[in-house]
């Protein structure tokens, strides 16, 4: 399946399973789902290949929205533009938890914060069983960049992934104001 980007609004729902999603692309954010104001996504034994947004989030844009994914991988995810983050998913705000099992991330990069996810202002990620290989980004957190919210990794492997550029740190993860 070829797709363009999706937006869930004000508490919509959104299931996904044994869906492949290739291909997808947006000028905006999240080239998969952009998600906010209580709506919520479950998605499971998905595969995602060539996301790629040119703001921030190459798959998801997360605020106060919720996220269960499971046994899917995402591969050559990317949040290309000047400036922008996440190549996986950007999470954002109070209530805002996304929640990944048994997952596979490859090769996804952000040009600024976070090759895989970005977390910020109160979002919640939590990883459990779930590899992150050969992400990447130019600035901070090759992986996962926590700016002022809670990630949660528990069994996760983080292989190869690495920040380039002036002022890059934290190949894997980077803690700037979070927990």
């Amino acid at each position: 399946l070829t797709h363009k980007s999706g937006t869930t609004d004000s508490g919509n729902e959104l299931s996904l399973y044994k869906v492949d999603l290739s291909n997808g692309k947006t000028t905006d954010s999240a080239s998969v789902a952009y998600l906010n104001h209580g709506s919520e996504l479950v998605m499971k034994d998905c595969a995602v290949t060539n996301c790629d947004a040119t703001a921030t989030g190459g798959a998801f844009y997360m605020y106060k929205a919720t996220a269960d994914i499971s046994k899917t991988t995402f591969t050559n995810c990317d949040a290309t533009g000047s400036g922008k983050s996440a190549g996986v998913a950007y999470v954002e705000g109070s209530d805002t938890t996304f929640t990944m099992t048994g997952c596979t991330i490859t090769n996804c990069t952000s040009k600024n914060y976070g090759g895989a996810f970005f977390v910020n202002t109160n979002g919640r990620v939590e990883l459990s069983s779930t590899t992150i290989n050969g992400c990447s980004t130019t600035s901070r957190a090759g992986a996962v960049y926590i700016k002022a919210g809670t990630a949660i990794l528990n069994g996760v492997t983080i292989d190869g992934c690495s920040t380039t550029g002036n002022s890059s740190r934290g190949g894997g993860i980077y803690n700037y104001q979070g927990t």
